[in-house]
């Protein structure tokens, strides 16, 4: 059965899309390290907060929540999100309640020290993310970030 895994030698000629999409991985694979890396910094740096925690002030920012919906919208795995919500519990960020007529369900909520938090942390990792890219005029910037939640959306419409 080992044998079906060796490498052969394999001869094709990728076309023009093939390549493109390649190009593509490997550039976002490359920046995917570079933004989080920007992001930690920017984040610890100002708020001791981690890349996970942000993001789970951000969902809540839409509104209360539980926490399976939070990780599915970010598409992280349940026990991550489980820690990154009891550290921001735990600094007063997110409150966290049994509803009453169920008790086995949960409600996340942000606080009011949370959103502010959540503000501030905004606008330092945006101004450290421009800074770390000064070149990229915002125009591109905007068509790039357009471009990628593009993907995303064609991506969930395959995972269902």
């Amino acid at each position: 059965a080992s044998d079906v895994y060796k490498r052969q030698p394999f001869h094709m000629e990728l076309t023009s899309r093939q390549r493109a999409f390649l190009d593509l991985a490997r550039s976002l694979l490359r920046l995917d390290r570079s933004v989080e890396g920007v992001i930690d910094s920017a984040l610890r740096g100002s708020h001791d907060l981690g890349l996970r925690e942000m993001f789970v002030l951000a969902a809540l920012d839409e509104g209360p929540q539980r926490p399976g919906s939070v990780a599915t919208s970010l598409n992280l795995p349940p026990p991550s999100v489980t820690r990154a919500v009891e550290q921001l519990v735990g600094r007063g960020l997110v409150d966290r309640r049994r509803c009453g007529q169920d008790r086995r369900r949960v409600d996340l909520t942000l606080t009011a020290p949370g959103r502010e938090v959540l503000t501030e942390a905004r606008a330092v990792l945006s101004q450290a993310l421009g800074d770390a890219w000064p070149d990229l005029h915002e125009d591109r910037a905007a068509d790039l970030a357009e471009g990628l939640a593009e993907l995303v959306h064609a991506r969930k419409g395959d995972d269902g």
